[in-house]
C-alpha cells in the first residue's frame, strides 16, 4: 500500500484515523500466526510424504520446524508447505519451509507495524508535531486571508521547506521546526497580516 509505505513519522495521517484503524485491524488479522497445534498437524501431513526418508531423529528436531513457522499465518503456512510438497526432492529443512513466503510474511508484519505507529504518533490532537500542524494549516489556502501567516515555501506540498512569513512578522516555518519572535505564535494570527 503506497500510502502506508510512503508515510514517515512526523507526517500527517494520509487517511482518516478511522480508515487507518480499519486497515490496522485488517493487517493484524492477515499477520495473525497459526496456532502451534494446527501448525504441527500441517507439518506432519507434509512430512508424511517423505515417510521412508524422514530423519531418524525427527522427534528431536520437530520443534525446530515448529519454531520456523510459529509466526506464520495459516494461509502462508499452507502455501509454504504446498510449495515444499510440489518442489522439494529432498526432506525439507526449516529454512526450506520459510523461504517461499518469507518476503510476504515480512511485508504483512511491516505494514501492520507501520499502521500501528501511524495511530500512535501521528494522530489528531495534542500529540501532533509542528510539522503536522503546519501541513494542516498550509493545506487550507485561506490561511493568510484569515489573519494567518503566509509561508511561501510551504504552498506546494510535498515540496516543503523552511520559509519566512511573507508578511514580515519574523516567524518562520520548516519541515520539522518553526519559530518566531517572542509572543508570536507561528501557527496563530500574524500581527502583520493584511498590512501589505
Amino acid at each position: 500500500m503506497p500510502w502506508v509505505d510512503g508515510w514517515l513519522p512526523g507526517h500527517i495521517l494520509p487517511r482518516s484515523p478511522d480508515q487507518v484503524r480499519a486497515e490496522l485491524d485488517r493487517w493484524t488479522r492477515l499477520a495473525e500466526p497459526v496456532g502451534v497445534e494446527h501448525a504441527a498437524v500441517m507439518i506432519e501431513q507434509t512430512v508424511a510424504l517423505w515417510n521412508d526418508r524422514t530423519p531418524k531423529n525427527w522427534s528431536d528436531i520437530a520443534d525446530f520446524y515448529l519454531e520456523a513457522v510459529e509466526d506464520m499465518p495459516p494461509d502462508l503456512l499452507d502455501e509454504a508447505l504446498r510449495e515444499v510438497r510440489l518442489n522439494s526432492r529432498f526432506f525439507p529443512t526449516p529454512a526450506d519451509i520459510r523461504a517461499p513466503v518469507l518476503a510476504r510474511l515480512e511485508r504483512r508484519k511491516r505494514t501492520r507495524d507501520r499502521l500501528g505507529t501511524m495511530l500512535a504518533i501521528a494522530g489528531d490532537g495534542p500529540h501532533q508535531t509542528d510539522y503536522q500542524r503546519a501541513r494542516q494549516i498550509f493545506a487550507a489556502p485561506v490561511a493568510s486571508k484569515a489573519g494567518g501567516h503566509d509561508y511561501p515555501g510551504t504552498r506546494n506540498p510535498p515540496e516543503f521547506f523552511t520559509s519566512d512569513c511573507a508578511n514580515g512578522c519574523g516567524c518562520w516555518m520548516g519541515e520539522f521546526r518553526s519559530g518566531g519572535p517572542e509572543g508570536v505564535d507561528p501557527f496563530g494570527a500574524c500581527p502583520k497580516a493584511g498590512e501589505g
